[in-house]
């Protein structure tokens, strides 16, 4: 009878329900500020504390973006950080993730934890402060991701 169907979760799998598990920082933010603060070398902030077993290979802040990479010995994967004015668009991939909402520093977060596939364990957070956006996304754990994003200086 026909070809078989392939079920994704109980639903027909149409190529938009893939766009909707992607997160877009606009939903988050609500309205867009008017004006928002420039990032520049000197308004880059940094995380302080680093997990364990890391080490900062890569270091970029150009006009409205500042980013850091870490990266473990023998791994292949790496932690990122990154640092971005308000008006930036974001697409992170959430598929196969659980998402809470956590606090940062008193900002309301996004944490995004992997629950199956390649990269599961891993974690992705992303909050705003009002002035920036911030990302940060490894092989870490949930409290680390957090520590880590409590740190900024």
């Amino acid at each position: 009878p026909g070809a078989p169907v392939h079920h994704h979760g109980g639903h027909l799998h149409r190529p938009a329900q893939a766009v909707a598990t992607r997160f877009h920082i606009e939903d988050m933010l609500g309205n867009m500020p008017e004006d928002f603060p420039e990032l520049n070398q000197t308004t880059f902030r940094e995380p302080g504390y680093i997990p364990k077993g890391f080490d900062q290979t890569y270091y970029s802040c150009t006009e409205g973006h500042g980013m850091i990479i870490y990266e473990e010995p023998d791994s292949p994967y790496v932690l990122s950080y990154s640092c971005m004015t308000l008006n930036t668009s974001i697409s992170l991939d959430t598929e196969d993730c659980l998402m809470e909402q956590v606090s940062v520093s008193g900002n309301k977060a996004y944490l995004y934890t992997k629950y199956r596939g390649e990269l599961k364990g891993h974690t992705s957070l992303i909050w705003h402060d009002g002035s920036y956006i911030y990302l940060i996304g490894g092989p870490i754990s949930s409290q680390e991701i957090i520590r880590m994003a409590e740190s900024l200086t």
